[in-house]
């Protein structure tokens, strides 16, 4: 009799400091995965290309910030400009053919920037936009199951502080 009582106590102490430990497991991978979905958003949002709408490429062509640029026979600018004492790539998108507008070619050798004309056959709209909700649906596919993983070790600790009560 002695020794079942001593055998069920045991058991329950074991039973009690392996829920602490997997408590801690799963607190500590809580913690890893807010870091993580903390680092990973800042690398989505650390844009390395800026977007200019086509009046701010105007400006900023005025302005002698646009460096180079090249254009296609559709609608897309492309290049570099200057902010503060580095460069940062940048793109726009005009309403007309940038190679084909006369106005915009006189525009940008007033202003000594660098001009290179694409081919037409480069731009494939269809794998630029298969490659951006690409690259942009990896990282939002990654939080979400890492929530998932969240609130899955979430409801396991649950059970776990209820199993730990209940068997008190």
């Amino acid at each position: 009799m002695h020794d079942r009582l001593h055998t069920e106590a045991l058991s329950t102490n074991f039973r009690q400091a392996k829920a602490v430990i997997i408590s801690r497991k799963i607190t500590t991978m809580k913690k890893l995965f807010v870091v993580f979905v903390v680092l990973l958003a800042a690398d989505v949002m650390a844009e390395t290309e800026a977007y200019l709408s086509y009046d701010d490429f105007i400006r900023a062509v005025e302005a002698g910030r646009i460096q180079s640029v090249s254009l296609d026979g559709f609608s897309m600018l492309t290049g570099t400009m200057a902010q503060g004492d580095a460069e940062q790539s940048f793109q726009s998108y005009a309403k007309t053919g940038t190679a084909n507008d006369p106005l915009l070619l006189a525009l940008l050798n007033t202003h000594d920037v660098q001009i290179s004309i694409a081919d037409s056959e480069d731009h494939m709209p269809f794998f630029s936009l298969f490659y951006g909700l690409m690259f942009m649906g990896i990282p939002i596919l990654t939080i979400v199951l890492l929530f998932i993983i969240y609130l899955k070790l979430n409801m396991i600790l649950k059970l776990l502080v209820q199993d730990k009560s209940l068997n008190a």
